[in-house]
């Protein structure tokens, strides 16, 4: 034993020298000399082999034991190595066998599951991240493993906010994963995406198609929100030179040519407007704005372009355009009937005071008659300027209008020619509309002696006056009547409709300008009424019309939810003498005059004065009692506010009159908190000045804000008393 441990441990030198050193030792102690003769001297030979076979059996087991050691410690060294290796990558890694365990793992995939290393190892894939077994993420893993091909998923973990891109790549007897932080990449896909989808949404919601023109080719590149704008499709709509001008209207088309040409010549940018035809047929407005590009020669290549849909721009200009215009021309109508219904006091208030004088049967008076009924007629004529200029609503109550037209339809055949044919469908318990009858009237006059005379001589010719009634919305407002300022609700309409020869587009957009006229005769002026009247109670006015098709007018008046106005007719044989002292002020002479003379007549002593300032010096110097102020509104020096607010503090209880030539509700607003006895409009007539003056002097005082109706009648003999002609345009 001592020499196999000898061997074993210290190898083949110090196991031969064990068994010599014990032969020896033998020898010298059992044998001596007889180690040869003795009996036992084959055992002693049958040793020392069997020493040198083990000695040389350690010797190879001592080599052995040291082989093994060396590569126990190189296996270590590389399994060091290794993970050495694996904690340096900057992936998580792991390998799982075929039932899913993990057989490998990293320091990262540790972090990235949460579960320490030693703990991962061994346990299932779906268990330690439960993220990878959610689908779809679960079933490419399993086709990996199942076709053997390499797959990619993508995964957020949300215990660590992060996305991992994880590759899995097939192995003999499972997968090995690699997993890899993309949480800053998903996050500049993110933004790219956003910036993409902004882009992209920038040229839809601006209305803006782009496209590219190549002058080698002549092809044309267009967007899809181009083709969207011009409303085709690229299945029916081939991009080419020829087919783009196409859609550019025929008058604007040179001109597009022009520009593009010159841009090109110029190597510069252009910038235009045209007019395109939608695929619908519409017409609408196109800004093109572009550049020409070069090649590397400096020669022009091609040419980018955008366009930009400004259709509701341009609509909005030109409704702005045309409410300016309409503002402009409503002063100016305003002024000149304010200024000729002074005017027209002088000359209806002489020829009717000179008529009232004469015996009935004076050959003058008849005269006198035509000159108060031309009056009467230019005062209906300044009405209509006053209408336009939305400065006409009078008195307003709550009509019927089917009644109305009803209780006007004999004065309305009277007035138009035999083979006219008037035909009514008026429908019954309509809704009430808020209106002054008078102007109403007006409006259906103009309306149907306008689709009266829209025919030719040689015609039959149609009226329809039809009523009825609508619910109008937000999309009717935008589609037909986005120039007018109407709110949707429940609206009235009256329908006027003739047979007559039509309109083009071009008269339709002048007819409701003031002065403008188709008819040799034509004044222009009671399409213009129409519009202001319609305009001043908040109504809309729509036009159907086409050459060789009639036309068709649509009033659309706001429904009023309350009932009729009750109204009691005023006795004919009315008394007008009074008696006391009336202050008449009014800076034009014929007025004052006229009033003085009537006032006069009728029993009233007269004060007169040229504006407010002689007006409150007669104030201070007269010692009789001033039982009623006769105020124009518009005076130079002072304003009638200032003249009424100075009278009823010097004087107070003093009452006051207004009287102008617009219309009541305008000037009573001016006055709002102000006490006034009333108003009385221009022009007048002694009769009907004296009438205002007795009831005025008789009333109690009214605040100035909402006008009443003091004298009431049936509007058919309101209409004939007024004796109202229509100026049709």
């Amino acid at each position: 034993m001592p020499i196999i441990a000898t061997a074993a441990y210290g190898g083949l030198t110090p196991g031969l020298f064990a068994t010599i050193s014990s032969a020896l030792l033998l020898v010298i102690v059992f044998l001596g000399r007889r180690v040869f003769t003795s009996p036992d001297a084959p055992y002693f030979i049958t040793f020392l082999l069997d020493g040198l076979c083990i000695s040389w059996l350690g010797q190879q087991m001592s080599l052995a034991m040291r082989a093994s050691a060396k590569a126990a410690s190189a296996a270590e060294v590389s399994r060091e190595r290794e993970r050495t290796i694996l904690n340096s990558v900057s992936d998580a890694f792991g390998s799982v066998d075929e039932n899913w365990r993990f057989v490998h793992a990293n320091a990262r995939l540790a972090t990235l599951t949460g579960h320490p290393l030693v703990e991962l190892l061994g346990k299932q894939a779906w268990e330690a991240w439960p993220e990878l077994a959610e689908t779809p993420a679960r079933e490419e893993l399993e086709r990996a493993r199942r076709d053997q091909v390499p797959v990619r998923v993508e995964v957020f973990m949300p215990r660590l906010g992060c996305w991992y891109e994880t590759s899995a790549y097939p192995q003999a007897c499972g997968l090995s994963l690699f997993s890899r932080d993309i949480t800053d990449r998903k996050r500049a896909e993110e933004i790219l995406r956003e910036a993409e989808e902004r882009l992209r949404l920038a040229p839809e919601a601006a209305r803006m198609g782009v496209w590219t023109y190549d002058l080698a080719t002549r092809r044309i590149i267009c967007s899809s929100e181009l083709e969207q704008i011009f409303g085709v499709t690229p299945e029916s709509f081939v991009a080419t030179e020829r087919a783009l001008f196409r859609l550019v209207h025929r008058e604007d088309r040179v001109k597009a040519r022009d520009v593009i040409a010159r841009a090109i010549e110029q190597r510069s940018p252009y910038e235009m407007q045209f007019r395109y035809r939608h695929a619908t047929g519409e017409t609408r407005w196109m800004l093109s704005r572009g550049k020409v590009c070069s090649d590397s020669d400096g020669l022009p290549c091609r040419v980018v372009g955008v366009g930009i849909d400004i259709t509701d721009q341009k609509r909005s200009e030109e409704k702005l355009r045309h409410t300016q215009k309409l503002e402009s021309l409503g002063v100016l109508a305003g002024g000149i009937a304010h200024d000729f219904n002074n005017l027209l006091v002088g000359i209806k208030g002489n020829a009717s005071l000179a008529s009232e004088s004469l015996p009935a049967d004076h050959a003058v008076r008849d005269q006198l008659e035509e000159i108060v009924l031309a009056g009467q007629k230019a005062a209906n004529l300044t009405r209509q300027m006053l209408a336009y200029a939305g400065k006409g609503k009078f008195v307003i109550e709550r009509l019927d209008l089917s009644t109305l037209i009803h209780d006007t339809e004999r004065l309305l055949r009277t007035s138009l020619l035999k083979n006219v044919d008037l035909r009514l469908d008026l429908e019954p318990n309509l809704p009430c509309v808020e209106a002054d009858a008078g102007q109403m009237q007006q409006v259906i006059m103009n309306l149907v002696i306008n689709a009266a005379e829209a025919s030719t001589d040689q015609q039959s010719r149609t009226v329809s006056v039809r009523t009825s009634r609508q619910r109008i919305d937000k999309a009717l407002i935008c589609a037909q009547l986005s120039r007018q300022e109407i709110m949707p609700g429940n609206y009235v309409v009256l329908d006027v409709q003739d047979s007559g020869i039509g309109m083009d587009e071009a008269t339709q957009a002048r007819i409701f300008e003031p002065f403008f006229t188709t008819k040799l005769a034509g004044r222009g002026l009671g399409l213009s009424a129409v519009s202001g009247i319609v305009r001043s109670h908040r109504g809309g006015l729509k036009v159907t019309s086409s050459p060789g098709r009639g036309s068709t007018f649509q009033v659309l008046l706001p429904a009023s939810s309350e009932s009729r106005t009750a109204v009691a007719p005023v006795g004919a044989g009315t008394e007008l003498q009074g008696n006391g002292t009336v202050l008449v002020v009014d800076d034009e002479s014929c007025v004052r005059n006229l009033a003085r003379s009537a006032l006069v007549r009728y029993g009233y002593a007269v004060l007169v004065a040229e504006d407010a300032f002689a007006a409150m010096d007669l104030l201070r110097q007269t010692r009789h009692r001033i039982a009623l102020i006769l105020l124009d509104i518009s005076m130079p020096g002072m304003s009638a506010q200032q003249a009424v607010q100075s009278i009823q503090s010097g004087w107070p209880g003093a009452r006051i009159l207004l009287s102008s030539g617009y219309g009541e509700e305008e000037v009573l607003a001016q006055f709002a908190g102000t006490q006034v006895a009333g108003f009385l409009q221009k022009p007048y007539t002694p009769a009907q000045l004296a009438e205002k003056i007795k009831a005025a002097i008789g009333t109690v005082e009214v605040s100035g804000h909402a006008p009443q109706r003091l004298t009431t009648s049936r509007p058919e003999d309101t209409l004939r008393d007024r004796n109202i002609s229509s100026f049709a345009a």
